[in-house]
């Protein structure tokens, strides 16, 4: 990972709001990690999107979000804030492929991706 893909090294436009196009995500497993579900939701818009994904591997999370993703105009394509999961590993090739700009939270600190953690705990209690 790269110096500035951390994510305090984000525009502040992102933390204001200023524009749509900025993602945070997250994948989410059962309770015996037999199925998972990449949770995307748009900073600004709070717009959600959920994709069954077929394995919870680097490859899979890469060619899900990717195909979600391809199906947006270019203007709600500026960038994704994650956290540092494995699954993320592939983000070199998703930012080139979308023309996206990859952020990385610190770990451990799942609340600085606060609109994604409201929607997982939304999802869990469902």
């Amino acid at each position: 990972m790269d110096d500035d893909q951390f994510i305090h090294c984000r525009p502040e436009d992102i933390e204001e709001l200023k524009a749509a196009g900025h993602w945070e995500g997250n994948l989410i497993t059962d309770s015996k990690n037999k199925s998972c579900i990449e949770i995307l939701v748009e900073h600004t818009t709070v717009y959600l999107i959920l994709s069954k994904m077929k394995s919870k591997s680097a490859l899979n999370v890469r060619l899900g979000f990717e195909e979600q993703m391809k199906t947006l105009p270019d203007f709600l394509l500026a960038s994704i804030t994650y956290d540092r999961g494995s699954e993320m590993t592939q983000h070199k090739i998703i930012s080139p492929n979308l023309s996206m700009k990859n952020y990385f939270a610190d770990p451990h600190s799942p609340w600085q991706r606060g609109s994604n953690e409201n929607s997982n705990g939304l999802l869990r209690h469902y």
